[in-house]
């Protein structure tokens, strides 16, 4: 969770979308929920947690209310509860803001939304909650489908294009695998080039995990222990028999060693 001089200036933020506040726990606990399903569906595709204070007024300032274990155990409680599918990723915690107890509830997003209350799917618009509607929830569906890819599609969000040796894509791996006439046509930048192999993600703006592994520049930092097994068959169907087995590669220093 948040550090709580993070968590105090949200609190304060009033224009943000991805924050929510509460004086108290209501008895009716429906907002509540309905607030949990939009941070869990992060329209807005901000692509990190959301936030609910509870024991904050409207305008950021705490309201002094008790924070019991009683209260965390209710709000911990709406986790596991069946109200919400799919089973949503959150924590509880008390926390001392601005010299006062609140409780702070963290919300991740979904990989695979969208996530529903009850059976409604609840986005945020703005400052608020609203129910999605029909293009909303076809968007969220489009963002499960782009999620389904497979891991070496996925892209790598720790990194940047600087962490690939892009000499070798350029000099040697784009020669093989386009034609001249193409090449020299092409007015494309390198991330653009990148994408269209499947190693760089235009949208998040990073390198996919193939792109990592075959172009990194230090391999084994974002995937501990990675290796490449390269096995030859006699034709060209797996169920032909293999010709020569061969050993495992190992990444070392960003380049491959063969043991």
């Amino acid at each position: 969770m948040r550090a709580d001089s993070e968590l105090e200036k949200l609190m304060l933020d009033l224009k943000l979308d991805w924050v929510e506040r509460k004086e108290s726990l209501p008895k009716d606990k429906d907002k509540i929920y309905q607030a949990i399903c939009a941070f869990m569906n992060d329209m807005p595709a901000h692509g990190h947690s959301g936030v609910l204070f509870i024991g904050v007024d409207d305008q950021g300032k705490p309201t002094e209310l008790p924070i019991s274990d009683e209260l965390l155990s209710t709000m911990a409680q709406m986790r596991s509860d069946g109200s919400l599918q799919p089973i949503p990723d959150l924590e509880v915690q008390p926390r001392t803001l601005q010299g006062c107890r609140v409780a702070v509830m963290e919300v991740h997003p979904v990989s695979h939304p969208p996530a529903r209350y009850r059976g409604q799917t609840w986005i945020r618009v703005g400052p608020t909650r609203a129910l999605a509607s029909i293009n909303q929830e076809r968007r969220l569906t489009e963002k499960r489908v782009s999620a389904a890819q497979t891991f070496d599609q996925q892209p790598c969000l720790r990194y940047s294009i600087s962490d690939l040796h892009l000499s070798p894509f350029r000099e040697e791996y784009l020669a093989r695998v386009m034609s001249p006439e193409v090449l020299t046509e092409n007015n494309r930048t390198v991330q653009q080039q990148l994408a269209s192999l499947r190693f760089f993600d235009l949208r998040h703006g990073v390198p996919t995990y193939a792109g990592l592994i075959v172009f990194g520049l230090d391999p084994l930092n974002f995937m501990p222990g990675a290796y490449v097994q390269v096995v030859r068959y006699g034709g060209a169907s797996v169920s032909d028999d293999v010709v020569e087995p061969l050993p495992k590669f190992e990444f070392e220093n960003a380049y491959v060693r063969r043991d």
